[in-house]
């Protein structure tokens, strides 16, 4: 009776680990399922991300406007490294109001000693 015994908790160990292996095969087709899918998807992914490069390298070279775009460009980088900054701006508007300043100063001051000088050749006269 013991042999029968054991044979039969022998046959329920494999019938336990078959249902386990059975479970575990079950999992893994459904993970390889899920994974097919998804590079599936990835890989359309990367072709519409190839596509679309290539579309915008193209739409670049066969774009009409791309002289004028490239004028504009080169006219900005220009006016870029032309343009004063806010700090020299400042200076030149000083230093012109002070050549302003001085020479109307000095202006004022010849025209007064020409009216004294005049007022004194009046007076002598």
């Amino acid at each position: 009776m013991k042999k029968d015994n054991m044979c039969v908790e022998r046959k329920d160990i494999i019938n336990i680990l078959d249902d386990k292996l059975e479970t575990v095969n079950t999992k893994l087709d459904y993970i390889k399922e899920q994974t097919t899918r998804t590079n599936s998807r990835v890989n359309r992914v990367e072709d519409d991300v190839i596509k679309i490069k290539l579309g915008d390298a193209g739409r670049a070279v066969s774009c009409p406007q791309l002289p004028t775009i490239k004028e504009q460009s080169e006219h900005l980088v220009a006016l870029q490294k032309s343009s004063m900054t806010q700090k020299q701006l400042r200076n030149v508007i000083i230093k012109g109001i002070t050549i302003t300043g001085l020479f109307f100063t000095v202006l004022f001051g010849l025209i007064t000693l020409i009216l004294r000088y005049a007022d004194i050749i009046i007076s002598t006269t």
